[in-house]
């Protein structure tokens, strides 16, 4: 990466205005290019410092704020880069940043610009500007050379290196004219020295080793193999468990998208076998506090979103994976750890029961970040406890649906007078979640009643 300085970078910024404002906040804004641009290579930032919310401490997420061209919130303890356009939300009032550009004015309505220039920051010198840009520069290089220095030197004595080697170079050759046969021993030999600590770094010291595993159907041709499918998916969550190095390795080297294409695979797949080796992989790199900051955390779900959107299709044995990576990430607790009736060890061994339960609390809590999650939470929901009709929802949960749907019905009265802003999809979903009150959490019978009462 060439680094030219402010002058070299726009004719607004040449030698005489260096100190000009514009010059300034281009510098800053550089920096908080570079600061999203660094990290986006990689599946999470490793060595970035984590905080967490005061009334909660399994809410975590980065003390340095991570910009985009989109609005995010400023959560609790966060700290803002410079050169972002930062704004009040009118309907939150919660602060929001994002990368700093030019706005139409009608995007803004339901906010209020709060970027602060104070005195003394407009008197920066654009020196010390670009000199903070080229310290980030060499942070970055050097943090990466450390990690580089640090995973090179392996620990792997001589014992299995020639066999493994022989097993790796089989796998990173892959083709449709591949031996099959060979194929399947060389996923046994990874597999068999994938869950020794020094050969699971061995295994995540290269990328290309998971990606050809992950693809490894279309690297032989579009052939499905489930048994290959189901070793490459063993090795990698025998490299990545219990491997904090491992998983360390792997969300520095990994690009991001591998994350995308491990939940994409999940979603895809209708092999309960397939769906718990996937799970197992996920579940192993969600010991990382970063990765679950990122992929399960409360302002940043989009892994535990997937996972409650999957969750009803799952086989038997997935369910209950999945249910575990949620115990893992203190996002549920076992009713058998609080309680020794057989009532409550049954219930911890039922993944529905513990599902359900998981969601219940979540919307309870008030614990879905926008309308889309809370839509889905509910939906799920419901989608379980029809096929499932052993499953019973709490006094809790009952209170706060009876006061949620009347609170709905009565607002949706108003929206409709609204057109623009409440849309057929609206209305359905109000609807569906009055009817899911009394057909599928409550009493059928009442639902005549209820309809015309509260709609």
């Amino acid at each position: 990466m060439t680094y030219k300085g402010c002058a070299g970078t726009s004719s607004r910024c040449g030698a005489t205005s260096a100190h000009s404002p514009f010059c300034i906040e281009f510098m800053k804004l550089t920096i908080a290019l570079l600061l999203a641009s660094l990290t986006a290579a990689q599946i999470v930032d490793i060595n970035s410092e984590l905080v967490c919310s005061s009334s909660d401490p399994t809410d975590c997420y980065p003390k340095i704020f991570v910009p985009t061209d989109q609005w995010q919130e400023i959560r609790e303890g966060q700290d803002i880069p410079p050169g972002l356009h930062v704004r009040l939300n009118i309907d939150t009032l919660k602060k929001e940043a994002k990368i700093l550009e030019e706005e139409p004015d009608s995007q803004v309505e339901n906010s209020l610009v709060v970027q602060e220039q104070p005195e003394e920051q407009e008197q920066d010198s654009a020196t010390e500007v670009e000199q903070e840009i080229l310290d980030k520069i060499k942070e970055f290089k050097q943090q990466q050379n450390n990690m580089q220095e640090q995973y090179a030197k392996s620990r792997v004595t001589s014992g299995d290196v020639k066999e493994y080697a022989a097993a790796v170079e089989e796998i990173d050759f892959l083709s449709t004219d591949s031996d099959l046969t060979r194929v399947s021993e060389a996923l046994d030999t990874l597999e068999d020295l994938s869950h020794d600590i020094e050969f699971g770094c061995k295994l995540t010291q290269s990328p290309q080793i998971f990606q050809n595993l992950l693809h490894l159907d279309k690297k032989l041709g579009g052939i499905k193999v489930e048994n290959l499918q189901d070793k490459a998916y063993r090795i990698m969550a025998g490299a990545l468990r219990n491997n904090p190095e491992a998983v360390d390795n792997f969300l520095s080297k990994q690009s991001g998208s591998f994350v995308d294409e491990l939940f994409n695979e999940l979603s895809a797949s209708n092999s309960d076998i397939l769906q718990k080796r996937i799970l197992g992989v996920i579940q192993a790199l969600a010991q990382n506090d970063h990765f679950a900051a990122k992929y399960f955390g409360h302002s940043s779900s989009s892994g535990l979103d997937q996972l409650v959107a999957i969750f009803p299709t799952l086989g038997a044995e997935s369910k209950t994976r999945l249910v575990n990576i949620l115990q893992d990430i203190n996002l549920l607790t076992p009713e058998s750890s609080s309680s020794n009736s057989k009532r409550a060890v049954e219930d911890s061994a039922n993944p529905e029961k513990q599902y359900s339960d998981f969601l219940q609390q979540q919307l309870v809590d008030g614990k879905h970040g926008s309308e889309s999650q809370f839509r889905l939470y509910f939906s799920k929901l419901s989608e379980i406890h029809k096929e499932n009709k052993q499953l019973k929802p709490s006094k809790e949960f009952l209170s706060w649906l009876a006061e949620e749907a009347e609170t709905r019905a009565k607002s949706s009265g108003d929206k409709k007078r609204d057109i623009a802003n409440y849309t057929d999809e609206d209305e359905a979903f109000d609807r569906g979640m009055l009817e899911a009150r009394h057909l599928v959490f409550g009493n059928p019978n009442a639902m005549r009643k209820a309809v015309a009462d509260e709609l």
